[in-house]
């Protein structure tokens, strides 16, 4: 019987299933995904308007589409918009209610005394706040312009098209991304080969779009992945598993892992097998492969993981190992020629270890630049073209499992040494890759393409629908004043003490201040914070307000946005925790948090207890998209005082990475950028994600 197209738009959807949907469709596209129905004009009026309130615009030509939806559409579409522009969780209490008005006037010794207030009251677990001024005082004059960013209708063939561009990712899912892939899995139309092995042992593990994507598993690594996953553990295997299998997991895993081993070279999977050998015992154990008679193979591999072991010599690292430092270049480079992305992560160490032979290195590795994954070269452009040690001693290095923290290592790029040649030949590799491709980019910003960084972290800026990879510089506009937030709550029966602080700096680092629990306001630059709360059971708020203009006068280019967890942490601990930058034209007019308005903002779910979010340039007026976690370990409260050397390295990390943008690495693959598109299909948001990472499959 042949088997029907495959017809995204006839895709039954659940009830229950909608508005996920519907939030995955805002967040990832500007799509507002509903189904047919009938609504009234006052419903689709009241749409309209609570999606304006949250800074969306329903283009012209979409609202009659609004009109043929379910009414319960249009309510999933506004509790998604509420949701993604963190508007769900921004009515919380702050410590002085109406601290715009109110804490600039108040005297040293009267904040003093509110702070001591409350933590006096606080430890006996009693909240004391200061008296709310009445009503009339609180009523505040609404925005008169908002920001709005442009949203259409979807159907069922946008939420596809979302499906497959997460299925053809080139960075390992998060957790955001796996339980996106969860619920897009109906919309996967068939199973394909996957760039990213961890991605693939998900995909085989839930049987995405219903479909066997265990054929594509081409070492019994990646079946070591799979069974992980279906463990509950590490898809990465960067901790350890304990393997628990049904039954019919087993024998999924044991078929998957003979299929591997009926392909390839006997020789190489043993090598590969012997890389995990713990893991594979522990495997094996929970297999049980003797009960399977079929599994020639996997059984031979048993008996010699459980048996004397594998004994077939050094391993391809050891090997290379003792190559390097006999320094024998004939044997080593046709050995790296086998594996070109270990040979491109090995690049810059093998020409520190071996200066005299860097010419034949750089030329084997230009030679096969072109097999390297585009993720890895791009990644090493923006190393080699980075500051040198003599003035960033530091470079931060982000995790590769999400939700680690950061960690630091010393910078080994030397002034000494010119990389232009490494340079050219990773810009050799990524040439032609895009060739004969034409792009027309729909930038919401001007110039955005040229400023968004290729996304290349586990996780995305949250910034209502926009979404930018780290080192991403987003424009600012011509607004005088800024707002950073920080809102969270905790379970009444654990207090959570987070703190929100601002850290200045001028451009040579001479000069620093900061707003945050221990100062609360700065009279030379006008900043000031609406006062610390230690626990949120009820939800907490926590505020600094900023002027742009006064602050550059003062003497001061850049703005850091900090978050701790000073007690109660780390942020993963805490089930509701929002951090993020807002501007206005005007302190007075608006709520104190206005969706409309954000910048950029993330749910905090680390596991750390320090974490920058955001550098601002107030010299260009750029957001700087960092997400850095750190974990501190220190015997003082976790503040700005104590992070004070965290925080500069972080900064110079900043001013001396190289990122590289949207626009160059196309223009380096060799794709055409158009002045207007030729075709919609050329059109480009550099804001959705996953369509920009399609580039680099």
């Amino acid at each position: 019987m042949t088997q029907p197209p495959f017809d995204p738009v006839a895709i039954e959807v659940s009830a229950d299933s909608r508005p996920r949907l519907a939030e995955i469709a805002l967040r990832r596209r500007n799509l507002l995904h509903v189904v047919p129905g009938s609504s009234s004009p006052d419903q689709v009026h009241t749409c309209l308007y609570e999606l304006a309130l949250l800074g969306y615009r329903v283009e012209d030509e979409d609202v009659d589409a609004l009109a043929a939806a379910d009414p319960q559409s249009l309510r999933d579409v506004v509790a998604a918009a509420n949701e993604i522009t963190g508007q769900s969780k921004a009515k919380k209490t702050t410590l002085h209610p109406d601290f715009r008005a109110t804490v600039p006037g108040l005297s040293d010794d009267e904040l003093m005394l509110s702070a001591v207030l409350h933590y006096v009251y606080g430890s006996v677990d009693y909240r004391w706040l200061p008296p709310r001024p009445p009503a009339e005082v609180m009523q505040r004059e609404p925005l008169q312009v908002r920001t709005l960013r442009p949203v259409r209708t979807g159907n069922g063939a946008d939420i596809a098209s979302i499906s497959e561009a997460l299925v053809a990712s080139s960075q390992p899912y998060s957790e955001v991304d796996a339980a996106d892939v969860r619920t897009l899995s109906p919309f996967v139309p068939a199973a394909v080969d996957v760039p990213i092995r961890e991605n693939l042992a998900f995909l085989a593990a839930i049987r995405a779009g219903g479909h066997d994507w265990t054929p594509f598993l081409k070492t019994p690594t990646d079946v070591l992945r799979l069974a992980s996953e279906l463990s509950g553990g590490s898809r990465s295997l960067g901790e350890n598993t304990r393997f628990r299998l049904r039954r019919v997991d087993r024998r999924r895993v044991m078929a998957a892992l003979e299929d591997v081993l009926q392909r390839g070279e006997w020789t190489e999977h043993l090598h590969d097998v012997q890389r995990n050998i713990e893991r594979w015992k522990r495997l094996f154990r929970a297999l049980h492969p003797q009960e399977y008679r079929w599994a020639e193979r996997t059984n031979a591999m048993r008996d010699l993981v459980h048996g004397n072991g594998i004994d077939i010599g050094p391993v391809r690292e050891h090997r290379i190992e003792q190559l390097v430092a006999t320094g024998d270049i004939d044997a080593l480079l046709p050995l790296l020629a086998e594996n070109p992305g270990d040979f491109a992560r090995r690049l810059h160490a093998l020409v520190r270890h071996l200066p005299q032979h860097r010419n034949a290195i750089v030329q084997a590795f230009r030679a096969i630049a072109p097999q390297v994954a585009p993720r890895v070269l791009v990644q090493m452009w923006n190393f080699f073209n980075s500051e040198r040690m003599q003035t960033m001693p530091y470079r931060v290095v982000l995790p590769r499992r999400a939700g680690s923290g950061t960690s630091f290592i010393l910078n080994t790029l030397s002034l000494d040494e010119d990389y232009s040649d490494i340079v050219a030949a990773v810009e050799y590799g990524l040439s032609g890759r895009l060739a004969g491709r034409s792009f027309f980019f729909d930038e919401p910003f001007p110039f955005a393409s040229q400023r968004l960084a290729i996304p290349l972290g586990l996780r995305s800026a949250s910034s209502g629908t926009r979404t930018a990879g780290r080192g991403s510089r987003i424009a600012l506009g011509d607004n005088r004043y800024m707002r950073f937030f920080l809102h969270w709550r905790n379970k009444p029966e654990r207090s959570v003490d987070l703190d929100l602080t601002a850290y200045f700096a001028s451009e040579d680092g001479k000069k620093e201040r900061h707003i945050s629990y221990t100062y609360l306001r700065d009279e030379e630059t006008g900043a000031f914070h609406s006062g610390d709360l230690t626990s949120a059971p009820n939800g907490a708020a926590e505020y600094i307000q900023l002027d742009i203009e006064a602050t550059k006068a003062a003497g001061y280019r850049y703005l850091v946005l900090l978050g701790y967890a000073y007690s109660g942490g780390p942020f993963d601990t805490v089930p509701e925790a929002q951090i993020g930058v807002m501007t206005n034209r005007t302190i007075s007019a608006g709520e104190d948090f206005e969706a409309s308005e954000v910048i950029a903002r993330i749910d905090l779910t680390a596991k750390s207890n320090y974490a920058t979010v955001a550098v601002i340039d107030l010299e260009r007026r750029e957001l700087v998209w960092v997400d850095w976690n750190t974990k501190v370990h220190a015997n003082a409260p976790i503040n700005t005082e104590t992070t004070r050397t965290e925080t500069q390295v972080l900064l110079d990390n900043v001013r001396g990475n190289a990122t590289m943008s949207i626009a160059t690495y196309i223009r380096l693959a060799g794709g055409t950028l158009l002045s207007e598109p030729a075709d919609p299909s050329h059109t480009l948001d550099p804001f959705h994600t996953e369509e920009v990472l399609k580039l680099l499959s």
